[in-house]
């Protein structure tokens, strides 16, 4: 392979920084939020996560226990996926049990 010299090397040169250039631009158009980058570093991820989902129980003692679920979607609130649940099957203060109804 021949090395390329003189105005050959000085444009291919140029192309590099232009496309470092631009590479750089579209990158810091999609900014990524820190606590997305910062789960992305603690799980070991190769990309920040574009979609996040929780779940939680609450309950009044045994006879009343609701579910919820909240989502995310570019480290942005994803509102018309919050869902709330009525525990129907789980007796008791199971939370596992009860996380299992409403994920399923």
């Amino acid at each position: 392979m021949v090395k390329p010299r003189g105005a050959v090397k000085e444009l291919l040169e140029w192309a590099r920084k232009n496309a470092e250039s631009e590479i750089a631009t579209k990158v810091t158009k999609r900014r990524v939020p820190t606590p997305l980058i910062e789960i992305q570093e603690r799980l070991h991820l190769d990309d920040p996560p574009r979609w996040i989902e929780g779940f939680d129980i609450s309950n009044l003692g045994d006879k009343f226990a609701v579910g919820s679920s909240v989502a995310f979607k570019d480290g942005k609130p994803y509102k018309q996926y919050y869902r709330r649940y009525r525990i129907k099957r789980v007796t008791g203060q199971d939370d596992f049990a009860m996380i299992k109804e409403i994920v399923g």
